[in-house]
C-alpha cells in the first residue's frame, strides 16, 4: 500500500507547479537549491478569467517530472548569474598545445642533451618550464621546439599543422623576448640564456633553407647569433653563476675534467700531435689567411682559426685523425660560435672567401653533432651552399667534403648504429 504523506500547503510556487512535496524551507527550499532554480514563496492569485477551470480526469500515482523543461530553466538561471571577474580572461583549453607540451616533457626535452647527462635533462624538463611560468615567452619557445619535433615523423597534413603552430609560438616568443632584452637586468640573466639557446635550437629545427649559411643568411645575420652575443656579455661581466642563479641555481653544470682525451682514448698508431689530418687542413687555411686576407681582418681571422683548432683538439684529441663515426660534444663544438667576433661575421655576410673557408671547416665539427635531430643535415647543406657561391673554392673544401661524405656512407651502411641514432629521439621519460 502506498504510504500517505502530509500535503504541503505553504510550499513554494515552483514545487507546486512541479506537483512535488516542498520542505517549505525559506528563503529557498531544498528542491530549488538542489536544481539551482528560482524559489518563489510569494502568494499567487488566480486571474478572473482563470478563476475556475473545469477539472480534468485525474491520473492516479505520482506526477512525472518534465526534466526537459527543468533543464532549460536551469540553463536560463545559470545564464543570468553574474560572471566572476576571473572568468573574463579565461581562455578555452587548447588541446593541440597540451599534446605538444606532453611531447616536450616525454620526448623532446631529452633530445636537447647528450645521453647520460641527467643534470642537463632535469634542467630542460623541469627547470626551464618552471622558469617559463615567470617568462611566458620561454613556454612559447618550448612549444615551438616540440612542435617542430612532432612534425618530423607525422603525415604531411599533420606536419604542416604542427609547423604552422611552431611558427605562431616563435612569433609570440620573439615579440616578448624583444621587450625583455630592452629591459635586461641581472635577475633576468637565466631567462636570457634559456631564451637564446631555445631560439637557436628552434631556428635550426626549422631545417636548412636556401641562402642560409647557419650563421648568416641572404637577408643578414641570423637572429639567434645576436642573442648568443648577449649571453656572452652577461657571462663576461658576471660569470656563469649569474646565468645559473635563481630558478636555475641547482642546474649549474660541472666543469669539464682536464685531460679527458689522454685518459679515455689511446693515441692512434703512427699519428703524432701536429700531423693529424684535420690539423694539416687547418694549417693550409693559416697560409691562405697570410696570403689573401685583408690586412684589417688578418689578425682576427688568425684568432678565429686558433679557436677553431682548439675546438678540433677538444673534439678529436691530440694525435687522432678526424674519424667519420666520431660523436662530438655540444659544448665543445658550439664554443667556436660562442667566441665568434664581429669581423668574421661581417666577412661571412660579405661572402669573403677566407671567412667562408673557415666556416666550411667548422661544418666538420657541426657534423659530429648530427645525433641531434635539429642539427642533422645542416653541415652538408652549408657546404653545398658554399660550392654554389664559388665552384673555385672546391679545392679548399675538399677535406670537409670528404669527411662528411665518408661519414654519411658509414651512417647508411647496413647494421651501423653509431651517430645515426638521434639523441633522445625515441625515449619516453617516465
Amino acid at each position: 500500500m502506498r504510504r500517505r504523506h502530509k500535503k504541503s500547503r505553504l510550499g513554494c510556487l515552483t514545487c507546486k507547479r512541479r506537483k512535488i512535496k516542498c520542505d517549505e524551507a525559506k528563503p529557498h527550499c531544498g528542491n530549488c537549491v538542489q536544481f539551482d532554480v528560482t524559489c518563489d514563496f510569494a502568494p499567487s492569485f488566480p486571474s478572473p478569467a482563470s478563476a475556475y477551470t473545469p477539472s480534468t480526469a485525474s491520473r492516479r500515482g505520482r506526477p512525472r517530472s518534465d526534466w526537459a523543461s527543468w533543464a532549460q530553466q536551469i540553463a536560463v538561471s545559470s545564464a543570468t548569474k553574474p560572471v566572476p571577474a576571473t572568468d573574463a580572461h579565461f581562455a578555452p583549453l587548447n588541446v593541440d598545445d597540451i599534446e605538444i607540451y606532453h611531447n616536450y616533457i616525454t620526448r623532446a626535452a631529452a633530445t636537447l642533451v647528450e645521453p647520460g647527462e641527467h643534470n642537463g635533462l632535469d634542467l630542460w624538463r623541469e627547470g626551464v618550464p618552471r622558469l617559463g611560468f615567470q617568462y611566458p615567452c620561454i613556454l612559447d619557445l618550448v612549444l615551438a621546439f616540440s612542435a617542430y619535433h612532432l612534425a618530423r615523423d607525422r603525415p604531411p597534413d599533420e606536419a604542416a599543422r604542427f609547423s604552422l603552430t611552431a611558427e605562431h609560438h616563435c612569433t609570440a616568443a620573439l615579440r616578448e623576448a624583444t621587450v625583455l632584452l630592452r629591459e635586461f637586468d641581472a635577475p633576468s640573466s637565466p631567462a636570457l640564456y634559456i631564451i637564446s639557446v631555445l631560439v637557436c635550437f628552434t631556428a635550426l629545427a626549422q631545417g636548412p633553407r636556401p641562402g642560409n649559411l647557419f650563421l648568416v643568411a641572404n637577408d643578414g645575420q641570423v637572429p639567434w647569433l645576436s642573442l648568443i652575443k648577449g649571453v656572452k656579455l652577461v657571462v663576461t661581466m658576471s660569470g656563469w653563476s649569474s646565468v645559473f642563479s635563481g630558478p636555475l641555481a641547482q642546474y649549474l653544470p660541472n666543469p669539464r675534467p682536464e685531460g679527458t682525451w689522454s685518459e679515455e682514448k689511446p693515441r692512434t698508431p703512427n699519428v703524432e700531435a701536429g700531423s693529424e689530418d684535420w690539423r694539416i687542413s687547418l694549417n693550409s687555411i693559416s697560409d691562405l689567411v697570410d696570403l689573401c686576407a685583408q690586412p684589417g681582418s688578418r689578425t682576427q681571422y688568425k684568432a678565429e682559426l686558433k679557436i677553431l683548432e682548439d675546438c678540433y683538439e677538444t673534439t678529436f684529441g691530440k694525435g687522432h685523425h678526424a674519424t667519420p663515426d666520431h660523436t662530438g660534444k655540444m659544448q665543445s663544438v658550439m664554443m667556436w660560435i660562442y667566441r665568434l667576433e664581429e669581423p668574421l661575421v661581417q666577412g661571412l655576410q660579405e661572402r669573403d672567401p677566407v671567412a667562408l673557408i673557415l666556416l666550411s671547416h667548422f661544418c666538420v665539427l657541426l657534423h659530429t653533432l648530427r645525433g641531434f635531430w635539429f642539427i642533422r643535415g645542416w653541415a652538408q647543406h652549408v657546404l653545398n651552399e658554399l660550392l654554389q657561391q664559388s665552384e673555385a673554392s672546391r679545392k679548399w673544401l675538399a677535406w670537409p667534403l670528404q669527411f662528411i661524405e665518408s661519414s654519411n656512407r658509414e651512417d647508411s651502411a647496413p647494421g651501423h648504429a653509431g651517430t645515426n641514432i638521434v639523441f633522445g629521439g625515441n625515449q619516453t621519460i617516465a
